[in-house]
């Protein structure tokens, strides 16, 4: 009796071990990492939690909030990270994540997990042509004046 309540207690205890997420900020221009913070966390979280307490945490300068981010290590915001291509066309730059390597449909604070995942923060852009949206953050580092950013 006495061995199997000391199962039950270790089985109990590996299901309230704390998950670990780890973020991570690549540099604009390619795939090399910068910055890779790890945070820990218990049950349910967000990708909004555990990017902004990293941020903050680690002196990351940022502009966002909950619901998205603006600028990571002073990047260009507003005006000033629009590329503008043509009379119809131009390029709208901004921050992306992809959460365990896949890009989420939702926003920060609506992408949920509980077990341990890599967020992965990338410079990209949308496309837009004549009235039209399209590649939806699609990495900045694919286009040839990405150097200029």
């Amino acid at each position: 009796m006495k061995q199997l309540l000391v199962l039950l207690l270790l089985l109990s205890c590996s299901y309230l071990h704390a998950a670990t997420a780890t973020v991570q900020i690549l540099e604009v221009c390619n795939d090399n990492i910068i910055h890779s913070f790890t945070q820990e966390f218990e049950g349910q979280t967000t990708v909004s939690a555990v990017t902004l307490r990293s941020f903050k945490e680690n002196n990351i300068p940022y502009q966002g909030a909950e619901q998205g981010i603006n600028s990571i290590l002073e990047t260009a915001t507003g005006m000033d990270a629009l590329e503008i291509l043509s009379d119809t066309q131009m390029r709208a730059y901004g921050w992306c994540f992809r959460i365990n390597g896949h890009l989420s449909d939702e926003m920060m604070h609506q992408t949920f997990f509980q077990e341990s995942a890599t967020i992965t923060w990338y410079y990209g852009f949308s496309s837009y042509d004549s009235g039209e949206w399209s590649g939806f953050c699609t990495p900045a580092r694919i286009v040839s004046t990405c150097h200029k950013f």
